[in-house]
């Protein structure tokens, strides 16, 4: 199933519409009164004629007051969309705030896995029956399952090509691997090397100095992106 583009494509445009139903959901329990009258206005005849007239001229007044009033709605769930239009630009405001509080930073950090050549990577993308072999042992049963990415060389023994061609090539046909190998490397790099655990990991707030000691000392707080391939 992590090979299957249609699949992963399909849970990812979930993720992102459960976002924005959940925004939305948030949204309306805590300001009923406010969605109550948009409500009203999006179901009224004037609105639509004004809708109809912006549509005709986007840059007349009709227009800028169309998007004063659906702008509102349209940033509570883009903000919160990952990968969504806002998504990236909502970063400049935490950016600002940190810096408000903390200062400018005083460590810029970057840092580009190798997810094609990582052999945790290349394991993955194969198929398993134990931990004992590499990149796996396989019985008669999953050889009839495997044949299709293989070469049968006699009884329970694959050909695996380990080129640079086919890490990049199951690199890229199961990028829930090189997902994976990502979120462990990133962990990893901010808990052991900087030393602080990522807010979602954290289950209580502790003065800076009771946290671990990393690379860079003891850090207050810290914030990061991700830069994704046009791959």
């Amino acid at each position: 199933p992590a090979a299957s583009r249609r699949l992963v494509f399909h849970l990812f445009n979930q993720k992102q519409r459960h976002s924005n139903i959940t925004a939305v959901n948030n949204r309306i329990r805590s300001h009923k009164d406010s969605f109550k009258a948009f409500s009203e206005l999006y179901a009224s005849m004037a609105f639509e004629n004004m809708l109809r007239a912006a549509a005709q001229n986007p840059s007349s007044k009709v227009a800028k007051e169309v998007i004063s009033r659906v702008q509102p709605i349209l940033e509570i769930t883009g903000k919160r969309t990952p990968f969504g239009a806002l998504d990236s630009s909502n970063v400049k405001n935490h950016i600002f705030a940190m810096a408000t509080h903390y200062k400018a930073a005083s460590t810029f950090v970057t840092f580009a896995p190798d997810d094609a050549n990582d052999p945790r990577v290349f394991r993955v993308t194969l198929r398993s029956t134990d931990n004992t072999g590499f990149p796996a042992r396989a019985t008669t049963g999953d050889i009839k399952q495997m044949i299709d990415d293989g070469e049968i060389l006699g009884e329970d023994n694959i050909r695996i090509p380990a080129n640079a061609y086919a890490r990049r090539k199951n690199a890229t046909q199961n990028p829930v691997a090189a997902a994976l190998r990502f979120k462990a490397l990133l962990g990893s790099v901010l808990t052991v090397l900087l030393g602080l655990l990522p807010n979602h990991k954290r289950k209580k707030t502790r003065y800076y100095l009771q946290q671990r000691r990393g690379l860079f000392g003891h850090l207050c707080s810290y914030l990061g992106v991700s830069e994704v391939q046009a791959r």
